[in-house]
């Protein structure tokens, strides 16, 4: 889903990365400069730009993570999976026709969030995974919320914790909040960078 028509291509915009890890129930991003993961105070503030599918995990019988490109659709653009320490292909094509090998390897479905996040009183593009533990609550917040999810901003916080199976693991919380006038309008032309990058990668 985007909010307009892509338009033309520019470098990824993203300068953060977040993801859920479900062990610790903690939102982190990896910082650059100082070589460590930091973990971001909770609940998190994020304005939703756009959306991509792609594939990650980790191969534990070859030690090393799988990794695939983004797609909009996944009906329509084939997904090229790769491990980490070779690229070597693992599989390639729609997802459904590879879903069963990726998951044998220990690959699965993720969402790219794209969103916009302040830093130092700045708004800038960010990159939020959902993967693992974390895609259910995100799947059931867009169901639950619709165009909402876009219209306003999201919270993320951290759920009860889930102790029911032989993982123990700590699932996000995602919630709508209010955005204000002077909020979306500083994060209106990074709606264009994002939409631009967009339409060149796809």
């Amino acid at each position: 889903m985007a909010r307009r028509d892509h338009q033309q291509n520019t470098p990824n915009p993203a300068q953060r990365h977040f993801e859920w890890k479900g062990g610790e129930g903690v939102l982190q991003y990896w910082d650059k400069e100082d070589k460590e993961n930091v973990q971001v105070k909770l609940p998190a503030v994020f304005v939703l730009l756009n959306e991509t599918s792609t594939v990650s995990g980790y191969a534990k019988k070859r030690k090393t993570g799988i990794y695939a490109n983004e797609v909009a659709d996944t009906r329509a653009q084939p997904l090229v999976v790769k491990y980490n320490d070779n690229n070597e292909v693992l599989a390639s094509g729609l997802w459904a026709d590879i879903k069963d090998r990726v998951t044998a390897a220990r690959g699965g479905f993720a969402v790219n969030c794209y969103v916009a996040f302040k830093d130092d009183g700045k708004m800038k593009v960010g990159k939020v995974r959902m993967a693992g533990c974390a895609l259910g609550p995100w799947f059931d917040f867009k169901k639950a919320h619709g165009k909402e999810a876009y219209a306003q901003a999201f919270t993320v916080a951290a759920g009860p914790r889930d102790e029911s199976g032989d993982v123990e693991f700590t699932p996000p919380v995602f919630a709508v909040k209010e955005l204000s006038a002077e909020t979306n309008a500083a994060v209106a032309p990074l709606y264009d960078q994002v939409q631009d990058n967009f339409a060149g990668y796809f």
